[in-house]
């Protein structure tokens, strides 16, 4: 049975859909066989970040609809054989209910270990569908102070319905600011939210570099930055057992 983990910010501009990018490929270089859903319905980007853009032609909607079957959508990553990806559907105005992505999950349960679904930033609309169907939440914020509040409402949303499993990730960080005190240190974000901090991901131009090219940071196996998406992915697999 597949553990379900939602990948989730108060506001947009996080790196969230980056984060669910490499955590996913952390999962499969260990062999996990790992699903990445994007959900981002209207703005999928994850299909860019694995570098895959030209293959896709089907959508997860698509593949809700009956349109074509799951196969037909999945691109394997060139990167791990572990990972597959189903992009998110480009048109706005389709929706998919809670019932029709459970049922697409539950189809899936025994072919994967993992499912990350990058989910639309913010609480309410689209992200509705997601919640009832995960067992774990990612929370990615960065340490601005909007941020910081909008991580803390989208925490109080999960509470309300009942993801107890979670854990925020410190995003994009950026240490002069934190120092001059224009931005709020780790431990002021800490006293705000009520869940465990996976860890924290310094802002760096490799990463932003990496994910412009199509290629994970991750897949530099030696980098300190993979070692650390790989602590932060150890801490992750721990909150959900």
């Amino acid at each position: 049975m597949s553990k379900r983990i939602i990948v989730v910010s108060g506001k947009g501009g996080t790196g969230k859909s980056t984060f669910a990018v490499n955590t996913a490929l952390s999962l499969a270089y260990r062999k996990y066989r790992t699903l990445l859903l994007d959900m981002n319905t209207g703005l999928r980007t994850l299909d860019l970040y694995l570098g895959v853009q030209d293959r896709a032609i089907y959508d997860i909607y698509d593949v809700i609809c009956g349109r074509c079957g799951m196969e037909q959508a999945l691109l394997t990553s060139v990167y791990s054989p572990y990972l597959g990806l189903i992009p998110a559907c480009q048109t706005r105005d389709v929706e998919i209910s809670t019932e029709q992505l459970r049922s697409f999950l539950d189809g899936a349960a025994s072919r994967y270990d993992f499912v990350i679904l990058d989910c639309p930033p913010g609480i309410g609309g689209r992200i509705d569908a997601c919640v009832p169907c995960a067992d774990a939440a990612a929370i990615v914020l960065t340490s601005d102070y909007a941020a910081v509040r909008d991580a803390d409402a989208t925490e109080d949303y999960l509470i309300r319905s009942g993801i107890m499993n979670r854990g925020y990730i410190v995003n994009r960080m950026m240490p002069a600011l934190i120092q001059s005190g224009i931005e709020p240190d780790v431990s002021v974000i800490d006293t705000r939210l009520k869940c465990r901090m996976l860890g924290m991901i310094a802002e760096e131009e490799s990463i932003r570099a990496a994910t412009s090219a199509g290629v994970p940071v991750v897949t530099i196996r030696d980098s300190y930055i993979a070692q650390n998406f790989d602590r932060i992915t150890d801490r992750l697999m721990s909150a959900i057992r």
